[in-house]
């Protein structure tokens, strides 16, 4: 019995350190769980940002590729205006031309003029203006030039910046679609991750379940086990109690034995006698 008692007791406080276990582990789980939670809101979190952010870079992208439109509509405009600007060159060329003949008949008539006497000086007079108006002419001519060369040289200057600035207005678009990229590529990793999450949550929801069972059922064993230790004793303790009394039953049996020989003894005496 010593050893059924023993052996119970043992069973009862494995069972309580079983539980005591499970009490931790159900610790841990908890706190698992909370973690878990607060990693799936930072992912929820980090994947609202992501599109925030995709968002502004499209927005970004789109005004880029309007400021890359106008920046070509503004180097062909230049290009149409340089190209006008030759066109006038070639007028003035023309018009500078037309004024050296001029000159050069005016020139002419004046040299005839003086030869003709005094016949001529109404000629002479005719012929003077013309030149005159020649020579403003080739004045004019001049600074409309030196305009056009200007214009020419600004026109020049402001094609190379804007070329500049489509350059750098490209590599902004390639940076801002790569930049795109990789957002995407981020949204897709943080629904990946959300995904797992997701899944790892119903893991631990399923963990926390088992776990509440399997303390339940230990509880019961537990409970089971004290009881049943408590009931082993009682049981030793009556069956102690029984051995004392059979020991005691045994000592009176004996010492009934013993007087009952003596009084076997003292009839056979009497009988005698």
């Amino acid at each position: 019995m010593s050893e059924i008692e023993s052996g119970t007791s043992s069973q009862a406080r494995e069972a309580e350190r079983c539980l005591e276990q499970m009490d931790g582990l159900s610790e841990k789980i908890n706190v698992l769980t909370r973690n878990t939670s607060e990693i799936e809101a930072i992912s929820h979190n980090t994947k609202d940002y992501v599109n925030q952010g995709i968002d502004i870079i499209a927005k970004l992208s789109s005004r880029s590729k309007d400021t890359q439109d106008v920046t070509e509509a503004v180097i062909e405009g230049i290009n149409k205006l340089n190209d006008e600007s030759k066109t006038i060159e070639g007028i003035v060329e023309v018009i500078s031309s037309i004024s050296d003949q001029t000159s050069l008949l005016s020139l002419n008539a004046s040299i005839e003029a003086a030869r003709a006497g005094e016949s001529g000086k109404g000629f002479a007079v005719v012929a003077d203006e013309i030149r005159k108006l020649a020579d403003e002419s080739m004045q004019a001519v001049g600074g409309i030039s030196d305009i056009i060369n200007g214009i020419n040289t600004q026109t020049e200057q402001t094609v190379e910046t804007a070329m500049r600035a489509e350059q750098i207005v490209g590599a902004q678009q390639e940076a801002l679609e790569t930049t795109i990229n990789l957002f995407n590529n981020i949204n897709k990793y943080v629904e990946d991750l959300a995904s797992n999450l997701d899944d790892i949550t119903k893991g631990i929801e399923q963990m926390s379940v088992a776990k509440e069972h399997t303390l339940s059922a230990i509880q019961s064993i537990s409970d089971v086990s004290d009881r049943s230790a408590a009931s082993t004793s009682e049981v030793s303790s009556t069956i102690l109690n029984q051995l004392e009394a059979v020991k005691n039953l045994n000592g009176n049996a004996e010492t009934l034995n013993h007087n009952s020989g003596d009084l076997l003894d003292a009839v056979t005496q009497f009988k005698l006698n």
